[in-house]
């Protein structure tokens, strides 16, 4: 049974530990830095280069090439339609036979929303031919529909869009879906509008306009005062009125009251409005469809239409660009712009792609964005129109809205494509498809002239002046189509290294071509590199290097002390070393007379070297196929793997850019390391590195081949990837910062969802969950907006697995933003970094606590951290409440058992009195031993009043305690803290627990006394009863580090009473642990004595007694009661108790103590 309680009350503590995930720990950043040694070969030991005399090269005359144009989505811009606009007639409502318009009250009719359906949104897919990086978000990737009818975004920074089944919410990870089942009341929706406040409204086809706050929906129709339930478009003004547009009741104004109609009969230009814009001025402009334009200053209207020259009645949306011209697109008759003056117009006749334009806005450069109803997108700079449309890589040519969001993304709606994200501000693609001879390049050159030079996987060699490609192959004089490295001399001549038909030399019109006949150490050549002397030197796969003069060729192989015949790559310094790096034996560094090698073994990451580097400070930066990047600055190795944040460590392509930053080609795209970066993240360990870009981010190549990378003159950087050549525009780079905005999405119980909106009502309420747990008694004030989560949410002990759900919104590379999070209350620190949107908490104790989150977006940049308030209720039999109610119950029992025990002994005395008395006459000769006997008792009762004096004062410490807090709780209980009447509660209770180990003992001494205590002797295995009777006592032992040593014979046998001599070791071994220090000793050992007797002695290294102490010990009238080393509470009680039961059974009990040595007790028992 003992055991069956320890077991027990372990997995109780083991339950009540709550779960912690990812513990902070320290994050230092520490790349691996080694001191180095370079390896030089003994000139002795390697043979001399081979000089050979160039023989004469093929000589081919160029073939006829063709010419294909790289782009024919570029038109110049003609000079557009200009038109002098008519002074409109100014229209006043009520006055010259116009009406004055009608007004209504209303408030609308208000909904509880449903809860929406969430969805993770997959990865946006682009199209294989898609040169300006568009990526879409179609039914696959988790909309509803590919139909966009509006977008907007809100001050969250979520992206809002209808899609023809409701409207869907876009917060970088998540789609949320809103339907008519949620609360709209039409799932087509054609506006969308966020107001002041922060609410949206939807205007839809059929259903009017809807409000939604978060929370609620309120549907405004023609029933509750709207002039038409086809909503086109909403504006809410600078003065906070809301405007909608109608297809047949005009405009209606509301200002949160009443609604004022404006229709032809109050002066509007038409009842067919599509769109409204309220300039800089506060001045409002209506599209019609079907009378051109009107605005409105307040009170007059003025339209303008055929009659004052303007060229378009159809307008479908309107724009003020940053220089304040009004801009007016129409169906069929293009886009107007109007500064005040002018109307000028744009059609296809100018260059636009459609004459349907249906969406408009303006980037930071100035140029404006059309989209059309099937020319997809134009882009205006002024002087140019630049065309995007399903060949560019958009998914549909019907685009009906767009929008920038706060990070600088560009966002198209479209009729059947689907929501399209534009990344060809900064990446721009080039396939076969635009004139590439090939889409795999795999070297990059720029030659005096501008011109750049694109060596292919097959295809030979492109060249590009801007605006067209020019092919050569083999057909046009090349000897093999595979071009691994490109070169221009000092003569203007540009060289070519082919994969097995050596070197090209090409003049403009004739190809030379070297390969081992003429001398070249192997045909198939890898880099072409061009020293301060103006030496050729050619690195191959199988053949080492060559030294090229123009006259002779220098060859050097492994034996030579390159370290390998197949060399990847090659590097001058600015100290004029070359440095050559291998496949298979590192980088090997010439200084014209010397070898010098570096490997794994000197320090190396890795021995494949594909790519080398001199930065601008003179650092060495050696490229590794699987060991990253080390950095050499001539003493040290420091080395960046994926450890310190590449994306890859395969490092196929090292450059630095005119800004100072160092690019790194690897497998999985570009990571760029900023100038200074490394000593920043060494003060901010937790900011990203490098910066990298992914297939994601629009890199739509994914991998980087090796060494296919070149700043041009213009600083474009081309990289050749695994399946096109893209050219990066730094200026199209727009640096993310907008920091995340946290938000907590949802809080689970038991790993599943808890419609807690529904809950707001029923709080009390108990209900069993998917996975069978039973879940009720939640508490909590309010639901929050948006998300629909329980604001100061309390839980009952037993239900309080939570699941939080967060998430940093943001458009831009959100899948590389990242979180900590910390609760408050049980987390001393926060976690470490993570990309983890969810983390888990169960079994939490009683008591208040914050959950809080925070995010860092890929610029190191840090949201605030949001903090989410809950407790956690105890149970009833750990409130305060029953703690006061136990102790009263308690104290009432030990005063009973006083009062009653005190009646006894005085009713004992009264008797003996009685019978002494009645035998006096009887017993005569016996009266001088009666009165011994009686002085006996007199002085029995004696000891025994000093031993309840004794009790009384052990009694009353811990009792004026409890009674003193229970008057302090029932007097002021309202100002004390929970965690302040949590701190009296414990303390109550560890009182009560000191009385009532105290009443054990009294009351089994009492039993004793009155001989209730029968002796049943068996025979018992001695170490066995030993080891069952400290188990008690172990968890006492180890809260002080004191260990119990039992050394026992184990099959020694004594005849005894199990039950008492289980309390005689009980008390010993108690005692010993009470009264030694943290860190001691108790032993228990038995050994035969003789006289068939066992002498069992208990001992500790404690804090020993006096002698006078030890003397006192068993004697009932004397207080030998002292707290333990920890503050532990005794009476002495127990030992009377020991000596009782050793001497029933025949034993003897004694004590062995010296002050500050510890202390022994013997006792005897009889042997079996």
């Amino acid at each position: 049974m003992k055991k069956q309680l320890t077991l027990l009350l372990i997995i109780l503590i083991f339950l009540s530990c709550s779960r912690q995930e990812d513990k902070n720990k320290s994050s230092v950043f520490s790349p691996e830095t080694i001191e180095v040694h370079g390896h030089i070969l003994n000139s002795d030991s390697i043979a001399k280069p081979i000089t050979l005399a160039a023989g004469d090269p093929i000589k081919i005359k160029a073939g006829k090439t063709t010419e294909v144009l790289s782009r024919d989505n570029v038109k110049p811009a003609g000079l557009p339609d200009i038109t002098i606009a008519g002074i409109p007639e100014m229209i006043t409502p009520g006055q010259n036979g116009y009406k004055v318009p009608k007004e209504l009250a209303s408030t609308g009719i208000t909904f509880l929303s449903g809860i929406p359906e969430i969805v993770i949104a997959k990865d946006a897919y682009s199209k294989d031919v898609n040169p300006y990086s568009f990526t879409a978000f179609g039914t696959i990737q988790g909309l509803k529909h590919n139909q966009i009818r509006c977008l907007i975004q809100d001050s969250r920074g979520n992206l809002w869009f209808s899609n023809d089944d409701g409207v869907t919410r876009y917060d970088g990870k998540f789609l949320t879906h809103f339907s008519v089942k949620n609360g709209l009341s039409s799932n087509i929706v054609l506006s969308i509008m966020e107001d002041h406040e922060g609410s949206l409204w939807f205007g839809t086809f059929g259903g009017g306009a809807t409000r939604y706050d978060g929370k609620h929906f309120t549907h405004f129709t023609e029933k509750e005062g709207l002039s038409n339930n086809i909503v086109n478009s909403i504006l809410q003004d600078k003065s906070g009125n809301y405007w909608f547009a109608t297809s047949g009741g005009g405009v209606s104004k509301y200002d949160g009251k009443i609604f004022t109609h404006y229709t032809s009969r109050e002066g509007l230009g038409s009842n067919q409005i599509r769109t409204i814009f309220q300039d800089k001025d506060g001045v409002i402009w209506f599209g019609s469809f079907g009378n051109g334009v009107t605005k409105f200053d307040g009170k007059s209207f003025m339209n303008y239409n055929g009659r004052e020259n303007f060229p378009g009645n159809q307008v479908v949306s309107i724009f003020q660009d940053k220089q304040g011209n009004m801009w007016f697109g129409t169906y069929k008759t293009g886009v107007i712009k109007f500064d005040g003056k002018f109307f000028y117009q744009y059609t296809t006749k100018q260059g636009i792609s459609d004459d349907n334009v249906l969406c408009m806005m303006q980037d930071k450069h100035g140029s404006m964005w059309f989209g059309t109803s099937g020319g997809g997108i134009s882009k205006f700079s002024g002087t140019k129109f630049i065309h995007y449309t399903e060949k560019e890589g958009l998914t549909n040519n019907y685009v009906r809205c767009s929008l920038i969001d706060k990070q600088g993304n560009l966002w198209f709606g479209t009729r059947d494509g689907g929501l399209v994200r534009f990344n060809g501000n900064l990446f721009t693609h080039y396939t076969e498809n635009e004139g590439l001879g090939n889409n795999k390049i795999l070297d990059i050159f720029q030659d005096k002239s501008g011109n750049l030079w694109f060596g292919g996987f097959a295809g030979g060699i492109t060249k590009y002046d801007g605006k067209k490609f020019i092919n050569y192959s083999t057909g046009q004089g090349l000897l093999n189509d595979r071009i691994y490295s490109i070169l221009e001399d000092k003569e203007g001549n540009i060289w070519f290294g082919s994969d097995g038909m050596g070197v090209a030399k090409f003049d403009g019109e004739y190809f030379y071509h070297y390969t081992q006949q003429a001398g070249l150490c192997h045909n198939g050549i890898r880099k072409i590199l061009k020293d301060r002397n103006d030496n050729l030197w050619f690195s191959s796969y199988g053949g080492g290097i060559s030294k090229f003069d123009g006259k002779y060729f220098v060859n050097y192989s492994a034996e030579s002390g390159i370290g390998s015949n197949e060399v990847l790559c090659m590097l001058e310094d600015k100290n004029g070393n070359l440095w050559f790096g291998t496949d298979d034996n590192g980088v090997t560094r010439f200084d014209g007379k010397n070898f010098t090698r570096f490997g794994v073994k000197e320090g190396l990451s890795h021995n494949n070297v594909a790519s080398l580097l001199q930065d601008k400070d003179g650092n060495i930066w050696i490229g590794t196929s699987g060991g990253g990047v080390t950095r050499y600055d001539g003493k040290l190795f420091t080395k960046f793997t994926e450890k310190e944040g590449l994306t890859n460590n395969y490092i196929t392509s090292l450059f630095q850019d005119k800004r100072g930053n160092i690019w790194l080609g690897t497998r999985l795209g570009p990571n760029i390391l900023a100038p200074g970066m490394i000593e920043t993240k060494a003060d901010r360990p937790e900011i990203p590195l490098f910066k990298n870009y992914t297939y994601e981010d629009g890199f739509l190549g994914i991998g980087c081949n090796m060494d296919a990378v070149l700043e041009a003159k213009d600083g474009t950087i081309w990289i050749g990837s695994t399946n096109r050549l893209t050219a990066i525009d730094p200026e199209g780079e727009v640096a993310d910062t907008v920091t995340p905005n946290i938000q907590l999405t949802n809080i689970q119980l038991f790993n599943k969802n808890i419609s807690w909106i529904n809950l707001e009502s029923k709080m009390d309420t108990s209900f069993i969950l998917e996975n069978g747990v039973k879940v009720g008694n939640l508490k909590f004030s309010n639901i929050s907006k948006w998300y629909y989560l329980p604001e100061n949410l309390s839980l009952a002990y037993n239900n309080n697995f939570l699941t939080f759900n967060y998430i940093g919104i943001s458009q831009k590379q959100n899948q590389k933003i990242k979180y900590q999070y910390q609760l408050e209350g049980l987390d001393a620190s926060w976690s470490n970094l993570t990309e983890r949107t969810e983390v888990s908490y169960g079994n939490l104790k009683p008591g208040s606590y914050i959950f809080k989150v925070k995010a860092i977006n890929s610029e190191g940049l840090w949201s605030n951290a949001y903090n989410y308030k809950f407790t956690i209720r105890p149970p009833w039999w750990n409130t305060w409440w029953f703690f006061i109610l136990a102790g009263i119950t308690f104290i009432f029992l030990i005063i009973s058992f006083i009062n009653w025990r005190g009646r006894e002994l005085e009713q004992q005395k009264e008797l003996l009195e009685i019978k002494v008395k009645e035998q006096t006459s009887e017993l005569k000769e016996k009266n001088e031993e009666l009165l011994n006997k009686n002085e006996e008792l007199i002085a029995t009762n004696s000891e025994k009043d000093k031993f309840f004096s004794i009790i009384a004062h052990d009694v009353r410490g811990p009792l004026s305690s409890f009674l003193g807090l229970t008057e302090i709780l029932a007097e002021d209980l309202q100002s004390f803290t929970l965690e302040e009447i949590q701190q009296m509660t414990g303390t109550m209770r560890n009182s009560a627990a000191n009385l009532f180990e105290l009443l054990g003992n009294l009351l089994e001494w009492a039993r004793m006394q009155r001989g209730l205590i029968t002796y049943k002797p068996e025979i018992l295995i001695l170490n066995e009863v030993l080891t069952e009777s400290t188990e008690a006592i172990n968890q006492a032992a180890r809260n002080k580090s004191v260990d119990i040593v039992i050394d026992i014979p184990a099959k020694m046998k004594v005849v005894a009473d199990k039950n008492m001599l289980a309390s005689v070791v009980r008390n010993l071994t108690s005692n010993a642990v009470k009264f030694t220090n943290t860190g001691g000793k108790v032993s228990i050992v038995a050994k035969a004595s003789g006289n068939s007797l066992v002498k069992i002695s208990v001992t500790d290294t404690g804090i020993g007694m006096k002698k006078q102490m030890v003397n006192d010990l068993f004697k009932i009238d004397v207080n030998t009661s002292r707290p333990g080393t920890d503050g532990e509470p005794s009476t002495g009680l127990g030992l009377l108790l020991c000596k009782d039961f050793v001497e029933k059974q025949g034993g003897r009990i004694w004590a062995e103590s010296k002050e500050g040595k510890g202390s022994t007790f013997n006792f005897t028992l009889k042997l079996s």
